[in-house]
């Protein structure tokens, strides 16, 4: 693989979202978007809207946090915290001042587009798509 293929597939890991689904005229490009927070209830919600049978998806490849995948080194290094394997924390005290502000203004977009708020354990409704 080269490293520009290899720097691109890093790359779209941490890309904000809200590029995957609109375009350069900020017009979405989709008619519905689920959200991982509730994921089987939005696949649910997608197998209706086909007419097709829902089924329960399977819950593979969990992380155990050590912090080997590129996203566990992202918030490794960002948040300047060691990983415990044993207890997770909530995801907002791995943050401090200049990590909170980095991510609000690289994901700024996405925050806003999709009604997140830092912090908040809270699961969202599907609010992108499906009116």
């Amino acid at each position: 693989m080269s490293l520009n293929a290899f720097s691109f597939i890093n790359y779209r890991t941490i890309v904000p979202q809200y590029d995957f689904l609109y375009d350069s005229k900020e017009r979405l490009l989709v008619d519905f978007v689920g959200r991982f927070e509730n994921l089987q209830a939005d696949f649910d919600l997608i197998c209706e809207r086909l007419g097709i049978q829902e089924s329960k998806l399977p819950h593979v490849n969990t992380s155990t946090r050590k912090g080997g995948n590129l996203w566990g080194i992202i918030i490794k290094y960002l948040s300047k915290t060691t990983f415990r394997q044993e207890k997770h924390k909530h995801y907002a005290d791995y943050y401090d001042d200049e990590t909170r502000e980095f991510v609000s203004i690289m994901y700024k977009k996405d925050i806003e587009t999709f009604g997140y708020t830092f912090g908040e354990g809270q699961v969202h409704k599907s609010t992108v798509g499906y009116k």
